[in-house]
């Protein structure tokens, strides 16, 4: 097995940004709240890849 699996709870870090952002628009705002979570878990796998020169080759959720 050649996959390395590391559990990062961003939960947190989602609800700061979720409370951080001006909700003027409802409908689309689900929409991008959705798209962020995706967006937070890619660049936290970015941020491990550099700190170890690794490569990232895909931002997905599954192995």
């Amino acid at each position: 097995n050649n996959v390395i699996s590391k559990t990062i709870d961003l939960g947190e870090t989602f609800h700061s940004f979720k409370n951080s952002v001006d909700e003027i628009n409802q409908r689309n705002n689900l929409l991008s709240l959705a798209n962020s979570r995706s967006r937070l878990r890619m660049t936290t796998l970015y941020y491990f890849a550099s700190l170890n020169n690794y490569l990232v080759v895909g931002t997905g959720n599954k192995v």
